[in-house]
């Protein structure tokens, strides 16, 4: 059982650090990250990290999730598509399947929301809401019969 911790995620100049700590309080893996590129003040504050029973998944930079095991290995686990004017945040299921992914657009006024799920390897994206009067993102994944995250507002 592992915790996550980021550290510097608002002041590193040059990143952020992601951190597997065990039950006894060690450090027993990390991995540094770049930081957004997408600054503006006032924004709902988007959650960078999701953990499952096996990684760490962190978004690098503004739209590439990394994962991070006990053992230090790291690697690309899914790219979202954004334009410039985008944050994005996400969840992975415990099983390291499916993810839900929220990209909040603030290139149009009021910003628009969008919410889907997919397959980490990709190809299997649904839409499960979209709008612009209404704010919901992930706050939990879980696999369910349809091996497709639930979400929360």
């Amino acid at each position: 059982m592992f915790a996550v911790f980021v550290k510097d995620f608002y002041v590193g100049a040059s990143g952020y650090q992601v951190q597997l700590v065990d039950a006894a309080g060690r450090i027993v893996a990390s991995a540094t990250a770049r930081n957004r590129s997408f600054k503006k003040t006032g924004l709902v504050d988007l959650a960078v990290t999701s953990i499952t029973s096996t990684k760490a998944y962190y978004l690098d930079g503004d739209s590439e999730i990394r994962y991070l095991t006990a053992t230090g290995k790291t690697g690309t686990a899914y790219r979202i598509t954004l334009t410039g004017d985008q944050l994005a945040s996400f969840s992975v299921t415990p099983d390291d399947r499916p993810i839900a992914v929220t990209v909040i657009d603030y290139a149009s006024q009021p910003p628009r929301m969008r919410l889907f799920t997919d397959d980490l390897a990709g190809g299997h994206q649904v839409e499960l809401f979209s709008s612009s009067t209404v704010g919901t993102w992930q706050v939990k994944a879980s696999t369910s019969s349809t091996r497709r995250p639930r979400t929360g507002c």
